[in-house]
């Protein structure tokens, strides 16, 4: 059984990160299972990245075989986590091999957690032109000035 996983930020954005997860039956009563990751827009960076894999109720501890990064079993949530401190362009794939007991279905669904210090997408956020909505009154109540306005125009009218 082959499942591929991908997170997608927008359709017409192209995928930013892969998951492949193959889970194979080793003929007793396991299985052997073989995840691999990778970053497809190799401009990006994910930090504190975090797959973590179900692992069956009431089997041994997986033995991981091959790991790229550090993995950690936690007994009591029934998972596996693969955790991988940064994954950018010069670190854009990896992968990850186990045996364990259980039935292909029982490693799914995969979740990945990860931070990003840029944007997905190409879009920048801009400042408008600094300006204030102002109205001074003078001592007679008259308006010196009204509306928006530049500051460099609010200080002139002030000096």
């Amino acid at each position: 059984m082959k499942k591929r996983i991908r997170q997608q930020r927008h359709k017409r954005l192209a995928f930013f990160h892969a998951v492949n997860c193959w889970p194979s039956d080793n003929g007793q009563g396991g299985c052997d299972v073989n995840i691999e990751y990778e970053l497809e827009q190799t401009q990006l960076e994910l930090n504190d990245v975090v797959i973590s894999i179900p692992i069956p109720h009431g089997v041994n501890a997986p033995v991981v075989s091959e790991c790229d990064g550090e993995y950690q079993y936690e007994k009591r949530g029934s998972v596996l986590q693969w955790q991988l401190p940064v994954i950018d362009g010069s670190n854009g794939s990896g992968s990850m091999e186990f045996s364990c007991g259980g039935n292909a279905d029982d490693f799914f669904p995969v979740r990945v957690t990860f931070y990003s210090k840029k944007a997905f997408s190409e879009i920048k956020v801009g400042f408008p032109y600094f300006s204030l909505f102002v109205l001074m009154m003078n001592r007679r109540g008259r308006g010196l000035l009204t509306g928006p306005c530049q500051v460099s125009q609010l200080f002139r009218k002030l000096l």
